[in-house]
């Protein structure tokens, strides 16, 4: 008696998880998600879209963050009344 193995193919099955807090709130940071591979693939089957803990990030936070006011008071103006005046 003869056994026959068949081989089948398994695709690699992973997805990305959740995007990650954005590292500022303004003038440009980073958000990252990390890929998690639940099936390796075998016997020539697909591979997954990445690899198991590849990073991907994307700029957040990119707009500009609102500055301190930056100044000072000029001299003060003669006064626009006498004493006693209208």
């Amino acid at each position: 008696t003869t056994t026959t193995t068949t081989v089948v193919p398994v695709d690699c099955e992973g997805e990305w998880g959740q995007w990650s807090t954005c590292s500022v709130s303004c003038n440009g940071g980073s958000i990252t998600r990390t890929f998690a591979v639940s099936v390796f693939a075998e016997y020539g089957g697909a591979e997954c879209v990445a690899d198991d803990g590849e990073t991907d990030s994307q700029n957040c936070g990119t707009q500009v963050c609102p500055g301190d006011c930056d100044g000072s008071w000029g001299s003060w103006s003669s006064c626009a009344v006498t004493c006693g005046g209208s």
